[in-house]
C-alpha cells in the first residue's frame, strides 16, 4: 500500500474513533436522562438536574480550595452564636424537643415564627421573591378550594407552604443584614443538636476562611469537596436546610441576587448559589446536628419529600 493509501486509512480510523466517542458520549447522556426520567416521571425535572450537574462539574473546585486554605481565618469580636429556631406558630410540639435541648445545653436562642403558607401571603413578597411560574401557583386558598380538584388543591397547598418556608429564611437574612450581628445560626425545629454543640460550633466558625458565606451544620445530597481544616470540608452543593450558619455578606448576596424571582425551593436555590459560585460554602463533618424523623410540614403530595 502506498503512502497516500496509508494516510487515508489512518484518517478513516481517526474519524471512526471520534465518531465512536461522540456516539458513546451521547448514549451515556441518553441513558442518564432515561434513568432520571424513570425516576422522576418527567423529563421536565430530569433535564434541569442533568444540566445542573454539568455546570457543577465545570467549576475548578480544587483551585478554589487551595486559595481558601491560604486565606486568613475568620475573625469576629462577637462571642454570641445568634441562634434562631424557625418554627410554625401552630406546631409547638414539633419544636419542644429542640428548645429543651438548647436550654439544657445553655445555648441562648430565639424562636422565629415562620411564614405560614396556609395564611394569606403578602403580594409584595410574591412579586419580589417568586418567579413567574411560581406566582401563578400561589393562588389564594379560598379560590383554590372553590375551583380546584382535590389533586390540584394538594399541589397548590404544597407550593404555598414551600414558599412560606422560603420566605421564612429570607426574613431571617433580612433581619441579619439590618442588625449588628456578623452572622446567624439558623436551625429548623426538627433537628437534634449533638454533644458540645456550642463549643464545637464556635471553634469551627473561627477556623473558616475570612470570606466564607454559608456553613452547613448538616445537609442531604451533599457534594463535599476536600478538607479545608479539621472538621470543615469544602461544599460544592447540598439540599436540606436542617441547620446552617450564614454570614452578613452571604445574606446580602442572596437578597440582592439569587433569592430574587426564584422558581426553586429554598434549599435548591442555595444549592444553585453555591455551584454558580455566588456563595462560598463549607460543611461540618462530623455534623453538629441530626434531623429528627418528623413528617414534613410542607405537605408533599404522594409522600414525596425532595
Amino acid at each position: 500500500m502506498n503512502s497516500k493509501g496509508i494516510r487515508i486509512r489512518r484518517s478513516r480510523k481517526r474519524y471512526m474513533r471520534k465518531r465512536a466517542h461522540i456516539v458513546f458520549s451521547l448514549c451515556g447522556c441518553l441513558l442518564f436522562l432515561i434513568f432520571l426520567y424513570r425516576r422522576e416521571a418527567t423529563l421536565n425535572r430530569a433535564l434541569p438536574r442533568f444540566l445542573r450537574e454539568v455546570k457543577r462539574s465545570s467549576v475548578n473546585w480544587g483551585a478554589r480550595l487551595v486559595v481558601a486554605r491560604s486565606r486568613p481565618k475568620y475573625n469576629t469580636s462577637s462571642d454570641e452564636l445568634n441562634v434562631f429556631v424557625i418554627t410554625l406558630q401552630r406546631t409547638p410540639a414539633r419544636r419542644a424537643q429542640l428548645i429543651h435541648n438548647l436550654t439544657q445545653a445553655g445555648v441562648a436562642h430565639k424562636i422565629f415564627f415562620a411564614v405560614d403558607g396556609l395564611l394569606p401571603l403578602d403580594g409584595d413578597d410574591i412579586l419580589k421573591y417568586a418567579g413567574l411560574r411560581k406566582r401563578s401557583r400561589l393562588i389564594s386558598l379560598d379560590v383554590l378550594r372553590a375551583h380546584s380538584p382535590s389533586t390540584e388543591l394538594d399541589l397548590m397547598i404544597h407550593e404555598r407552604l414551600r414558599f412560606g418556608c422560603y420566605l421564612s429564611h429570607v426574613r431571617l437574612w433580612e433581619h441579619l443584614v439590618n442588625s449588628e450581628m456578623p452572622f446567624a445560626v439558623i436551625l429548623e425545629d426538627d433537628v437534634i443538636i449533638l454533644e458540645r454543640f456550642d463549643y464545637s460550633l464556635r471553634h469551627l466558625i473561627r477556623n473558616l476562611p475570612d470570606n466564607w458565606d454559608i456553613f452547613y451544620l448538616n445537609s442531604c445530597f451533599s457534594k463535599l469537596g476536600g478538607l479545608l481544616r479539621p472538621g470543615i470540608f469544602q461544599l460544592r452543593g447540598a439540599l436540606c436546610t436542617y441547620g446552617y450558619v450564614i454570614s452578613k455578606d452571604g445574606a446580602n448576596k442572596l437578597l440582592q441576587d439569587t433569592a430574587l424571582s426564584s422558581e426553586k425551593p429554598v434549599d435548591h436555590m442555595l444549592d444553585e448559589a453555591i455551584f454558580s459560585r455566588s456563595l462560598t460554602a463549607y460543611q461540618a463533618l462530623p455534623p453538629l446536628i441530626l434531623p429528627r424523623l418528623y413528617t414534613s410540614t410542607l405537605a408533599y403530595p404522594h409522600g414525596r419529600s425532595i
